[in-house]
């Protein structure tokens, strides 16, 4: 079976179909499998998909935008370069650099998420500071009135 593995993530959580109903990819023999082909024509992995129906045997519903009965005329596996992902290994790679752009916003996430956190420690050790500074200083009273 093929399968492009970066970590914990497969191509199958690379897919785009995980986000539709698998009822559209097994459409009954009066429904048509156009909608299901839509969602495979715009996936990321579409080529593994077919790859690993035709080695499995899978000629069941639609997978790599072919019908069962396509892919079982097709009858040997298409050879084709797997995508490539990000050095992260955990997207598909966006850029001839080989990093993408969900890297880079996690990155910036990250930083934004790090300066706040910062700040917050800063507005803390000020308000520490204030509190102590206030407490150092002796408080005199008079009758009623307070210094």
């Amino acid at each position: 079976m093929s399968a492009v593995t970066a970590g914990a993530l497969s191509w199958h959580d690379l897919a785009a179909c995980g986000e539709v109903g698998w009822e559209a990819f097994f459409p009954e023999l009066s429904e048509r499998a156009e909608p299901a082909r839509r969602v495979c024509r715009g996936c990321p992995v579409v080529e593994t998909c077919l790859t690993d129906a035709l080695e499995t045997g899978d000629y069941e519903g639609v997978r790599g935008a072919l019908s069962g009965e396509e892919r079982r005329a097709l009858g040997v596996p298409v050879t084709r370069p797997l995508p490539a992902l990000c050095e992260s290994g955990r997207h598909l790679a966006r850029t001839s650099r080989g990093g993408c752009d969900e890297c880079e916003r996690e990155a910036e996430r990250e930083r934004g998420r790090t300066r706040a956190r910062d700040q917050a420690a800063r507005n803390a050790a000020r308000r520490a500071s204030r509190r102590a500074a206030r407490a150092g200083k002796p408080r005199t009273r008079t009758k009623g009135i307070a210094a």
